[in-house]
């Protein structure tokens, strides 16, 4: 996992992640447009070349339409483009991904994040944790960023080398945001892009509250699962293109993997029965849409509860579970498999400011730390 430390306004943070990373982030371009995923979703009579560059084209103007919500990171992906040397259609459709896979037919990722609330942890302080789901493809391109803004908060970010935004981080007020995938049949709307609008209540935000004025009320071009957590609160948002929910913890704990559970927002997930078709990748077809996600969740219930009281000993073990029977799978929490596979893995300490962070399998080593 690289690890960048970054200062400055939101451009000069952009430009020093673009020139460090330049190299990396021209072979996340050639991966991703080589990648099944991307392959998938271009038409048959197109050639691929012709593909790929009007794919660029509308990517920038899509994304710097919807980076307009956010104008502290739309600076930072503008320092992106230029730090990297790169075209800012390059850089705009790897940052597309995450609303291109949104869509059942080429979604992508997992993840499995948890919130144990100060009631039920072992040492009183509240434990956020996660892991991050991915094609084993993008292993190589995980980021711990440190951003240190010359107007906001610093914190620590996961994030993906080519991103001015990020999947998941603690600031150095001790607020957490962590971001799942979520799937609804609705389409896409325009408004913030989720991972743009979690890089500025990053920089904004030192409170659940906080938060959530911010993502309340707006339109997204994808849905999402959040959760939010400052040491003394922790929720989770669902959110589709059109509408939002709020649950909070139930017997001292959190829990969200990909599907939704409030009353506002389940209605328009895709349904539990629904399958992957012949559009998504062969290893997906005919394979129930929710079924790791609703494995996970219920595997992660039953450790908590099993556990009773939870401190660092038994966050690793949920992490590495790979299930009763001890067999790694796709529907594992830690995740083993193709498409998908969990390719880093974080504690967050909001109380201490301690972020435990690991590239790769949580089964397979340690994990390093710092603290903010």
């Amino acid at each position: 996992m690289d690890i960048l430390e970054v200062s400055g306004d939101s451009y000069e943070m952009g430009l020093l992640q673009g020139e460090k990373l330049s190299q990396k982030m021209r072979k996340a371009f050639r991966d991703y447009i080589s990648a099944p995923y991307f392959k998938n979703a271009k038409p048959l009579l197109v050639p691929f070349g012709i593909f790929v560059k009007i794919a660029k084209k509308r990517a920038a103007e899509a994304i710097l339409d919807l980076l307009d919500f956010t104008p502290r990171i739309k600076e930072r992906f503008f320092g992106v483009v230029k730090g990297s040397g790169m075209e800012t259609g390059e850089i705009a459709l790897m940052s597309a991904g995450e609303v291109l896979l949104n869509e059942v037919p080429y979604t992508l990722g997992g993840c499995t994040g948890i919130a144990v609330m100060p009631e039920r942890s072992k040492t009183g302080e509240m434990i956020v944790m996660k892991n991050f789901d991915y094609p084993v493809e993008f292993l190589p391109y995980n980021l711990l960023r440190i951003s240190r803004p010359r107007d906001g908060y610093s914190s620590a970010e996961l994030t993906m080398t080519p991103l001015a935004g990020s999947h998941d981080g603690m600031n150095e007020k001790g607020l957490v945001i962590l971001y799942n995938y979520g799937l609804s049949f609705e389409k896409g709307e325009k408004g913030p892009l989720i991972t743009a609008l979690i890089q500025e209540s990053l920089e904004e935000c030192g409170s659940v509250e906080c938060v959530v004025r911010k993502f309340e009320g707006k339109r997204f071009p994808s849905s999402a699962i959040l959760m939010v957590a400052d040491g003394k609160n922790a929720l989770v948002m669902e959110i589709t293109p059109r509408h939002f929910g709020i649950r909070e913890p139930e017997r001292g704990y959190l829990v969200m993997t990909n599907h939704f559970r409030t009353p506002q927002v389940k209605p328009y997930d895709i349904p539990s029965e629904a399958v992957f078709s012949k559009k998504a990748i062969k290893e997906l077809r005919g394979v129930r849409v929710h079924q790791s996600d609703e494995l996970r969740y219920e595997r992660a219930v039953e450790l908590i509860e099993d556990f009773g009281k939870v401190g660092l000993d038994e966050v690793m073990k949920i992490l590495r579970d790979h299930g009763k029977d001890g067999v790694p799978s796709d529907d594992t929490i830690c995740r083993h498999a193709y498409p998908y596979s969990t390719i880093g893995s974080a504690v967050f300490l909001p109380n201490s400011k301690k972020v435990l962070y690991k590239s790769g399998n949580p089964c397979e080593g340690e994990y390093d730390s710092l603290r903010l």
